[in-house]
């Protein structure tokens, strides 16, 4: 299934893995695999772990825009 949302956190949350994509042209510019337990409890959302895929997203996503 492919879900499209702005929102880093659910992005980080709801996903296995997720795609960055680019400025105009659009261009997958960062693929993360997100490796937490599944069922997610929201609880996961707090740990180190999680919060460390957050950053990483944020990164991309700034890298992509400085382009």
């Amino acid at each position: 299934m492919i879900f499209v949302t702005h929102s880093i956190r659910e992005a980080a949350f709801l996903s296995d893995r997720v795609l960055v994509m680019g400025r105009r042209p659009s261009i997958i510019m960062e693929e993360l695999a997100i490796d937490l337990p599944r069922p997610r409890d929201i609880a996961i959302m707090e740990s180190e772990r999680f919060n460390s895929y957050v950053r990483q997203l944020r990164n991309a996503i700034e890298a992509s825009h400085a382009q």
